[in-house]
């Protein structure tokens, strides 16, 4: 899929159209990482996984580090 494609361009508002039309928040992020996912597969198929496991590295590093943040203590 190329920037500038048609078919770019309909993903685009497709992507658009059921991201705002979500509700939740947590539902619209999940659309949005679900969206990019796929688009970045769309160019290489073979670099899925490494997306994949590159997506909850940072999501578990992200946890970690806000939760140690949260519990330390204040002075």
């Amino acid at each position: 899929m190329n920037f500038a494609s048609i078919i770019y361009g309909l993903f685009f508002l497709i992507t658009l159209g059921l991201v705002w039309g979500v509700k939740t928040i947590s539902m619209r992020l999940f659309m949005v990482v679900v969206t990019s996912i796929f688009f970045y597969a769309s160019w290489q198929i073979q670099y899925l996984p490494l997306m994949i496991g590159i997506l909850f590295i940072n999501f578990y590093l992200s946890a970690f580090l806000f939760f140690r943040q949260m519990y330390r203590p204040h002075f």
